[in-house]
């Protein structure tokens, strides 16, 4: 690594701060210059169209590069040279550039989106900022590690640097996964139960943050595990207290705020029975939210009633069958459930369409909507 890239090696450069600060523009690149160690040195700093920095210092008597610059452990005075040199970059860097918390866009994607979907920020436990520990703060547990390493430590045909996080997932995952491009033995964790995970946008972001989802589950107790059902498309789970508190929150509709809100009163009231009262997120792969489904509760007959919507712009397209069928087929293998009822509006042959298509057939009975169905346990 470069003294530029290791100054700058977490920084989001502005391009009009650097303007401001001197730089010149010289087509595609920005240039600056400027004379130090009582005007013996200059230094002329580029950085290109991919924000690139690159640095030269030349002597102003000879008009020749300073090659000591680049000799790692000099002293004396070459090594008073380079300090002056890097103390001029740290300055570009402090009014130049928005500090992130790691070097790849895909690990600070990464990190936003834990943020986002856990409320978790890293920890750094080690004084050089070397890795990043995302941890449920509950219990302490670690499920993602980010670390800025040695490329050769994963892999010994990459050279330079390179970010990885390792996750938590099922060893016989893990044995799969090694056989896929980016996936590497863990680097410093317990290789039966951990994985290495290159941060270079060789693996997706969707497929990280779905592999994500399930290191995290291992900080959680028994009880705490999250139901996710799981389709070719989509992921379905009931949320936590928290996400329906936020998502009750987002509700303009008094008529739906209502609704939700008694389906977290009935959660909060049977949190043995958490999954049959709670709200159901329905999300794409990616974790985009379109949609939600409910069972009202399972009643001592063994009967819990669904309802569902998808999002009027991913209507048409599938989701709701596809939806309504996994979480049926999950619900229908629990202990104690008969029967998964269901009632559609009358002037919605749409959704009544999804009900036969999902195997619910008309139980002869109409409610204060319109007819209403019955799919009964095998």
């Amino acid at each position: 690594m470069t003294i530029e890239e290791n100054v700058f090696k977490r920084s989001q450069i502005s391009r009009n701060k650097l303007k401001q600060y001197g730089f010149r523009q010289l087509k595609d690149t920005l240039k600056y210059e400027t004379l130090f160690m009582n005007d013996e040195f200059k230094a002329v700093i580029t950085v290109d169209k991919n924000e690139h920095i690159f640095g030269n210092v030349y002597e102003m008597a000879t008009g020749d590069e300073y090659l000591p610059l680049r000799v790692e452990n000099m002293d004396g005075f070459a090594l008073k040279v380079r300090h002056a040199y890097i103390n001029i970059l740290k300055d570009i860097k402090e009014k130049c550039c928005h500090e992130n918390l790691f070097i790849s866009d895909q690990a600070n994607r990464f990190t936003q989106k834990i943020e986002a979907k856990y409320g978790d920020k890293p920890v750094f436990p080690w004084d050089d900022f070397s890795g990043g520990v995302f941890k449920n703060p509950n219990n302490g547990k670690w499920y993602a590690i980010i670390m800025n390493i040695s490329a050769t430590k994963v892999d010994k045909k990459l050279i330079g640097e390179v970010e990885v996080v390792n996750i938590k997932l099922d060893p016989q995952e893990i044995e799969q996964l090694h056989k896929e491009k980016g996936f590497y033995p863990a680097y410093h964790m317990n290789k039966k139960y951990w994985i290495s995970i290159l941060l270079n946008d060789t693996v997706s972001d969707d497929f990280l943050f779905e592999l994500l989802d399930e290191s995290y589950t291992f900080t959680l107790s028994k009880k705490q595990v999250k139901t996710v059902v799981k389709t070719k498309r989509l992921k379905i789970y009931p949320a936590t207290q928290k996400q329906m508190e936020e998502f009750i929150a987002t509700q303009s509709d008094e008529n739906l705020k209502a609704a939700y809100t008694e389906m977290l009163d009935g959660s909060l009231a049977h949190p043995e029975q958490w999954n049959w009262y709670a709200i159901w997120m329905i999300e794409l792969k990616n974790g985009t939210h379109i949609g939600e489904l409910c069972f009202k509760g399972l009643d001592e007959n063994g009967v819990a009633e669904i309802g569902y919507g998808i999002l009027e712009r991913y209507q048409n397209q599938g989701f709701a069958s596809e939806a309504v069928q996994a979480v049926v087929t999950w619900a229908v293998k629990e202990p104690n459930v008969t029967a998964i009822e269901a009632e559609a509006d009358a002037n919605n042959i749409a959704s009544q369409r999804v009900l036969e298509k999902c195997g619910f057939e008309p139980n002869g009975k109409m409610g204060e909507e319109g007819p209403r169905y019955v799919l009964r346990k095998k």
